[in-house]
């Protein structure tokens, strides 16, 4: 139905299947200058998340074996 990866559904799908779902089809988009911006922000929130994982990891290590 899809059609494959990255392709758009064909206007007779969206015909098809959205009145009888009742789906509504959002599309939004970032302009291509944005790209390295949001990679900045996901990478430093996945490497906060990481360090203070590890932290706990180090911390519960050291607390059970006292």
């Amino acid at each position: 139905m899809w059609g494959g990866w990255g392709s758009n559904p064909r206007p007779a799908d969206h015909e098809k299947y959205g009145p009888v779902h009742r789906a509504h089809y959002l599309h939004g988009y970032q302009p291509a200058s944005r790209f390295w911006h949001f990679q900045l922000i996901e990478g430093g929130w996945l490497l906060a998340l990481s360090v203070l994982l590890a932290a706990a990891t180090v911390w519960l290590i050291r607390h059970r074996a006292t």
